[in-house]
């Protein structure tokens, strides 16, 4: 189709007022432009789309009566496609349009007459488009609801080829009445996503749902099941933005059902709860796991300790001194100078990622840093000499000299680094 030609047909449109039930000829003729403007779009362009979905916000805005028919206008599979982009442009009028023309999802049927359940719908779509957005959850909540109510048959569970299904989508959005109704379809309350191994309580915990995740612990729900990569609940509970309140109710539950929680279990990478809930910057659920017992020294796959995450974070907040602080109150021992696989403590990591509080926070962890032979511990600096010499004999002049300062630099960075330790050393003497 002619661009100018589509153009002509969005003004047409424009031209016209809204739907309205007592002019039956405008009506029709409205409906007759729509009906060449399906087929003149092509839905592999993105203005197309676009333009049409703006038509459907429009129709939403200014439009009370007299709505029309989609099926007569669109196919299945058309509208199927509209609402998968209006939820993903954030085009949620689109979505309340095609909820007050009174459309629904109708299910393709097999030989015998039973639904077919192997198909991707835009429900099945809003979960990548969670996982990737920093828009807030609720708004997230309110669209789940809205396109239930388009795809609102609750007897049949629709999954797409990853293993992605209605329930799933439901649990993260907190519909514990859809969850209800479709738990009664899949009559198991570990029903994993094949492609991820999330299982209905993973993703409650992962989205802060704390309803949904006490009814299915209720209905046996396991409180220790791992995903693809390892995790389990009480790690989403520490990756998502929840309080400890969540991870008190999987507590308490997991003992009520002699199913006590694995407090250090790790992931494919090692990492601990404690290591997640750190790098997220979880103040509260860091303290929760620390009075529950978990372990503050123990490392990840790369050699990472509870502190070296702390160290790590670019963020300059007090969650070391909370961490400090809670631990001395267990009396518990942090092992200061643990090295990581690349022979880095926790001091060489706040120093290189120039957070100098944290180089304040323990005084005496400057001085053991500084201790006799704590260079020999630097493995990173020592075994990059070979590959740097062999650098500077294939390079010319000119960018020898630029190699030599470039790694010269971190030694004139590091004199704010001496002032600190000095200073901490100093603060400790006279204390």
């Amino acid at each position: 189709m002619a661009k100018d030609e589509f153009n002509q047909l969005l003004i047409d449109f424009s031209n016209f007022d809204c739907f309205d039930e007592s002019h039956s000829q405008v009506n029709q003729e409205k409906l007759e432009i729509l009906k060449n403007l399906r087929k003149c779009t092509n839905w592999e362009i993105k203005n197309h789309q676009v333009m049409v979905l703006s038509v459907f916000r429009h129709c939403n805005i200014n439009c009370h009566v007299g709505l029309p028919d989609l099926r007569e206008i669109f196919s299945r599979a058309e509208i199927d496609h509209m609402l998968t982009r209006a939820v993903q442009w954030n085009f949620i009028d689109c979505v309340r349009f095609v909820i007050r023309t009174g459309y629904k999802d109708e299910l393709d049927l097999d030989k015998d007459g039973k639904p077919l359940t192997r198909r991707t719908t835009p429900m099945n779509n809003i979960y990548y488009n969670l996982t990737r957005s920093k828009k807030a959850k609720d708004d997230w909540d309110v669209i789940i609801r809205d396109v239930f109510r388009i795809y609102n048959r609750l007897d049949v569970n629709c999954t797409n080829e990853s293993g992605l299904s209605h329930l799933h989508v439901a649990c993260m959005s907190g519909y514990l009445y859809v969850v209800k109704k479709l738990f009664k379809v899949v009559q198991d309350p570990n029903f994993p996503v094949q492609k991820t191994g999330d299982s209905p309580l993973h993703l409650a915990l992962r989205y802060g749902k704390k309803k949904v995740a006490e009814w299915l612990l209720k209905r046996g729900a396991e409180p220790n099941s791992v995903n693809a990569e390892g995790l389990t609940p009480l790690h989403m509970i520490c990756v998502g933005d929840n309080d400890d309140d969540l991870a008190e109710m999987l507590f308490k539950f997991s003992n009520d059902k002699h199913k006590p929680i694995h407090i250090d279990a790790r992931d494919h990478l090692g990492n601990t709860p404690l290591h997640l809930a750190l790098k997220e910057g979880r103040d509260k659920i860091t303290d929760w796991l620390l009075k529950k017992c978990a372990n503050p020294n123990l490392a990840n796959s790369e050699g990472l300790t509870p502190l070296h995450i702390i160290c790590q974070r670019d963020k300059d907040d007090d969650l070391l001194e909370k961490f400090f602080e809670t631990n001395n109150d267990l009396q518990q021992t942090v092992q200061i100078d643990a090295l990581d696989k690349l022979g880095r403590t926790p001091l060489q990591w706040a120093v290189a990622r120039r957070v100098p509080s944290r180089c304040r926070a323990r005084p005496h962890s400057a001085e053991h840093a500084l201790r006799p032979g704590w260079h020999s511990q630097a493995g990173p600096s020592r075994r990059r000499r070979p590959r740097l010499l062999l650098l500077l004999l294939l390079l010319p002049t000119q960018s020898r000299i630029l190699v030599l300062l470039i790694n010269a630099l971190p030694f004139f960075q590091g004199s704010w680094y001496l002032r600190i330790v000095h200073e901490s050393i100093l603060n400790r003497e006279n204390s």
